[in-house]
């Protein structure tokens, strides 16, 4: 219970404004801030500081505000409480350094306002999880929680659901992800990286056709580390097909960056292509916020 009560002192934004703000109905528009702020005719300062409920909420705190110093969004939110900004970046007041990952244990010494605090070891790989944890480590750092007790808990921290899941299949990695916007496919897939593996077969299936839209060209981009993308068609969630864009305008845009790209319109195509493909040693990633995992889950009942 005492965590609990601390958590009630504080306002912790625990990862960036881009992923944050989808609660509140705000992602689309201050992730494309710039043509936001035109149709508006206001300065994108303006819009951010006067208008973004995040102004608000932050000066909620009773105690300090705790934010992700990485996120320059977050810096440019205002408020007359202490703030106490975490992450990698060394203008943070908690950072992670040395980051050491052992299959899916991530060990990081934790540096607090210049000095060396302590070493944890986290049952999970990923930056987005890792920060999460520096928030928590950063709340219980300003109540003067004891270490050994900190140390003991961030141990038993569990995944998200569809954050980062890694199964076996057959002599392969397979790994889901939520991850829907270029940024946060760009950040899981580095996190990829860090595990052991051949190639990266990464499927995607865009969510919405407005976000696949507004962020189109950014989606041609932020692929390239993976050696194959497997690109699914469009998942309309709420919306209704106009023939705003679709997967394969997108999957066309792609290969003309150089990158291979095929497009499949079924999971069952896209299960029978990696079946084809893929080979010992090799990874396959399944992002996207619709229903892109029932293809890890069809090739583990394969």
């Amino acid at each position: 219970m005492k965590f609990a009560r601390v958590f009630s002192c504080f306002t912790v934004i625990v990862s960036d404004l881009l992923s944050f703000t989808t609660a509140s109905g705000c992602k689309s528009l201050w992730a494309n801030a710039p043509n936001a702020a035109k149709k508006i005719n206001s300065p994108i300062e303006n819009f951010f500081m006067k208008i973004h409920p995040f102004n608000s909420f932050i000066n909620k705190a009773r105690k300090a505000v705790i934010m992700c110093g990485d996120d320059e969004n977050c810096r440019k939110l205002k408020t007359d409480k202490p703030v106490l900004y975490y992450g990698f970046n060394d203008n943070n007041d908690v950072i992670a350094k040395n980051i050491r990952v052992n299959d899916e244990i991530t060990t990081v010494d934790v540096y607090i306002k210049g000095r060396k605090y302590d070493t944890y070891s986290f049952p999970f790989v990923g930056d987005h999880l890792l920060l999460n944890a520096l928030a928590v480590i950063s709340v219980c750092y300003l109540e003067k929680i004891n270490k050994t007790e900190v140390e003991n808990q961030v141990k038993k921290i569990e995944h998200a659901k569809r954050r980062f899941i890694e199964e076996k299949f057959r002599n392969n990695i397979l790994i889901d992800d939520y991850a829907h916007h270029p940024v946060e496919i760009k950040a899981t897939l580095a996190t990829a990286k860090l595990i052991k593996h051949n190639k990266t077969y990464c499927v995607f299936q865009p969510h919405t056709y407005t976000r696949t839209k507004t962020l189109f060209d950014e989606f041609t981009t932020c692929f390239g580390s993976a050696y194959e993308l497997i690109l699914m068609d469009i998942y309309a969630a709420r919306e209704k097909d106009t023939g705003l864009v679709s997967s394969n305008e997108l999957g066309d845009a792609i290969r003309k960056t150089g990158m291979n790209c095929i497009n499949v319109h079924s999971h069952e195509e896209a299960v029978n292509y990696l079946s084809s493909k893929v080979v010992p040693g090799d990874l396959i990633l399944t992002v996207g916020a619709g229903d892109v995992v029932k293809v890890g889950e069809m090739l583990l009942n394969k």
